[in-house]
C-alpha cells in the first residue's frame, strides 16, 4: 500500500466583481474602409476629419484595458435629398431619416439648442448620408455621424440593439502588439468579421472596477500521493505575508485589480456565454467560452465573476439584448463553478 502525506496550507477561493464604470460606443462600419467607401460619394472635409479623429481616439481607448461588445442595429441613414425644416413655433428641427434595408422613411424632432449650441437654435445644417454637420461659425462646428447625432439627443425610433459578439482589448489572440497602429489594425480586422449587410454594426468598449474576494479556509489538509498519482485539488496556496494586508476582514481579502489581458478576455468570455447561451448560431463560439473559462476557473479557483453592467439613464442605444437576454439597460449576472460546470445566475423576472 502507498504512503500518502498530509499537507496544511491556506486555501484562497476567489470572487470576481465586475461593474461597470464606463462606456464608449461607435459605430464601427464607419472604420472598415471598404465599406465606408461603398456607400459614401464625396465626402465634406468635416467628414474627412471626422474620421480621421475617430480613428486615432478609438486607437488610444483600445490601448487600454477594454471589454467589448458587438451590437447589430437597423440600418438608418439621413435622407439627405430632404433638407431638415424647422419649426419657429417649437424651435424643433425636423429630420428625415431612411430605416432597414427598405429604406423606410421615418422623422425625428429635435430642440437643437437643447444638446449643441445653446444660444442658437437654428445653426447651419451641411447633410451627408453618414454624417451631420451643424455650424455655428466657420471655427465653431460639430461633426456627427447618424447614430451619435441620434443617441446624443436620446431619439426613439423604436429599435434595439442585438448582442453578436464579445471581445477584449489587448486580445491573446492579437498576437504581438507593439503600438496603437498594430492594436487598431488587429481591432479592424476581428470588427470586420461582424458586419452583416443590410445592418449596421456599433461598438460598445467597457470600462469594468473590477475585485476579488478571497475566502479563506485554515488548515486545510490534502492527501497527497507521494508517487504523483493523486491530483490535488487546484486551489491559490499562499503565506499570510503574502496576503494583502490594506483591508482585511475576518472572512476573506478584497483587492482591486488591474486587469491582464487573460482576466479581461475571462469577462469577455462571461458576456458570451450570458447574451449567446443557447443560440444554435453560434455554438462553437459559445463551446469555446465555456470550455475556456472553466478550464481558467478551476487553475485560478474562482467559483463566481459576478457582473453588472448597468447604466444610470435610459436610451435606445444602451438597450442591449438577444435571442437569450430580454432588451434592456441594465444587465446584472454572474458565472459561477461548481463541480466542474459552469452555470449562467440570471435575476428573476
Amino acid at each position: 500500500m502507498e504512503a500518502i502525506k498530509q499537507t496544511e496550507s491556506i486555501s484562497i477561493v476567489q470572487q470576481w466583481r465586475a461593474e461597470l464604470v464606463g462606456t464608449e460606443m461607435f459605430w464601427a462600419d464607419l472604420l472598415v474602409d471598404e465599406r465606408f467607401a461603398d456607400e459614401s460619394g464625396s465626402m465634406s472635409q468635416y467628414v474627412v476629419d471626422y474620421r480621421a479623429n475617430l480613428k486615432d481616439h478609438i486607437a488610444s481607448v483600445i490601448a487600454k484595458p477594454r471589454v467589448f461588445l458587438f451590437g447589430l442595429r437597423e440600418k438608418v441613414r439621413f435622407n439627405y435629398f430632404r433638407q431638415p425644416s424647422y419649426n419657429f413655433l417649437t424651435k424643433k428641427t425636423k429630420f428625415h431619416l431612411l430605416v432597414g434595408v427598405n429604406s423606410k422613411p421615418m422623422t425625428v424632432s429635435i430642440k437643437l439648442e437643447d444638446f449643441f449650441f445653446k444660444d442658437l437654435p437654428r445653426p447651419k445644417i451641411i447633410l451627408e448620408p453618414h454624417f451631420v454637420t451643424l455650424l455655428k461659425s466657420q471655427a465653431d462646428n460639430v461633426t456627427l455621424s447618424v447614430h451619435d447625432f441620434l443617441s446624443t439627443v436620446g431619439a426613439d425610433l423604436g429599435f434595439q440593439c442585438d448582442v453578436i459578439a464579445t471581445g477584449s482589448s489587448f486580445s491573446p489572440y492579437w498576437g504581438e502588439i507593439e503600438d496603437e497602429a498594430q492594436s487598431l489594425s488587429a481591432f479592424f480586422n476581428e470588427t470586420k468579421r461582424h458586419v452583416v449587410k443590410g445592418k449596421d454594426l456599433v461598438v460598445y468598449l467597457n470600462d469594468y472596477e473590477l475585485t476579488t474576494t478571497g475566502s479563506m479556509l485554515d488548515n486545510v489538509v490534502i492527501d497527497e500521493n507521494i508517487d504523483g498519482l493523486f491530483e490535488q485539488p487546484i486551489a491559490i496556496v499562499s503565506n499570510d505575508e503574502d496576503l494583502d494586508q490594506d483591508d482585511p476582514d475576518e472572512d476573506g481579502i478584497d483587492e482591486r485589480l488591474d486587469m491582464d489581458p487573460h482576466q479581461l478576455l475571462m469577462l469577455s468570455r462571461c458576456f458570451t456565454l450570458y447574451f449567446l447561451g443557447r443560440d444554435a448560431e453560434t455554438s462553437v463560439i459559445v463551446k469555446s467560452a465555456d470550455n475556456n473559462l472553466s478550464r481558467y476557473m478551476k487553475r485560478a479557483s474562482v467559483s463566481l465573476i459576478a457582473i453588472d453592467h448597468a447604466y444610470i439613464c435610459e436610451g435606445e442605444y444602451i438597450n442591449l439584448g438577444s435571442q437569450e437576454v430580454a432588451h434592456s439597460s441594465s444587465h446584472v449576472f454572474s458565472i459561477e463553478q461548481e463541480n466542474g460546470r459552469l452555470s449562467v445566475e440570471k435575476p428573476a423576472d
